[in-house]
């Protein structure tokens, strides 16, 4: 899949511009959305394919196809826009393993897992990742999925959440997926991911 950049660090403000910044001079957005027609990734109407050929576990749990039995009352008034999903329940268990590769980056608490994440239920590819959303200054969708994740993180009870982005290329699913994060009970796939890990604060504060 094509990379917008040559860069492996996209966790901050400054190496946020930066990408931006090449991005924009490239039009490599243009490129990115031609690279994931030809890969069935979306379809001639720009959204998200949710088949098996490839298959997009958020998208297809956003439209149905795929099961999420992940309570979503946790997130109030959001869930007609975004939806919770979970780790696989190996990546939860394994999540302070060390010789794991690929655990959660944070452990459970009594209430279940210290990571997840949140979806959009849109599937137009202007919101598959935070690359386009940005690009377009797409500032409203930013804050109500902020909104979202503080109303899940204040119905788990946590004192210290983190909320993280994987900016494209450095995602590993072509569909939306803020990352929800305890900070109280962090793992070590957490500092691992720290050139990845794009807090949405960061995000917000450079559109402003």
């Amino acid at each position: 899949m094509g990379s917008c950049t040559s860069t492996l660090v996209i966790n901050n403000v400054a190496t946020l511009k930066h990408h931006i910044a090449h991005c924009k001079r490239t039009y490599a957005y243009e490129q990115i959305k031609k690279d994931f027609f030809e890969k069935k990734i979306i379809d001639a109407n720009d959204m998200l394919t949710t088949g098996v050929g490839p298959f997009n576990v958020f998208a297809s749990m956003a439209t149905g196809d795929t099961p999420n039995r992940v309570d979503q009352s946790l997130l109030g008034k959001h869930t007609d826009k975004f939806m919770v999903c979970h780790n696989r329940p190996i990546n939860d268990e394994k999540w302070n393993d060390p010789t794991f590769d690929g655990g959660s980056m944070a452990g459970p608490d009594a209430n279940g897992p210290g990571h997840v994440f949140i979806t959009t239920k849109s599937l137009h590819v202007d919101t598959f990742n935070v690359l386009p959303i940005v690009l377009q200054k797409n500032f409203t969708f930013l804050r109500e999925l902020l909104e979202a994740a503080h109303e899940y993180t204040r119905n788990r009870g946590w004192s210290r959440p983190g909320f993280y982005f994987h900016c494209y290329p450095l995602n590993s699913v072509q569909s939306l997926h803020l990352h929800v994060i305890n900070m109280e009970r962090l793992g070590h796939m957490f500092y691992k991911k720290k050139h990845a890990n794009l807090s949405i604060y960061d995000v917000i504060n450079m559109l402003e």
